[in-house]
């Protein structure tokens, strides 16, 4: 069977709202964020080419760093 892979990155913790529900704790106090570089590493290495078909980001609000995404 050939299975489609998604591969999820969670790129910041950092969000305007603090909702109750969210599973990462999302916050705009929180600050953390994935280092571009290795996002970028990891999304173009030849193992996640040749396994994944699509990639998502998650987290926090990631709109937040439109300039990288």
């Amino acid at each position: 069977m050939n299975r489609k892979k998604t591969f999820g990155l969670i790129y910041t913790f950092t969000c305007p709202a603090a909702c109750q529900h969210c599973c990462f704790a999302c916050s705009p106090d929180r600050e953390e964020k994935m280092d571009f570089r290795l996002a970028e590493q990891i999304i173009n290495s030849p193992y996640f080419m040749r396994e994944f078909t699509t990639v998502f980001f998650s987290g926090g609000e990631v709109l937040l760093y439109f300039d990288e995404v």
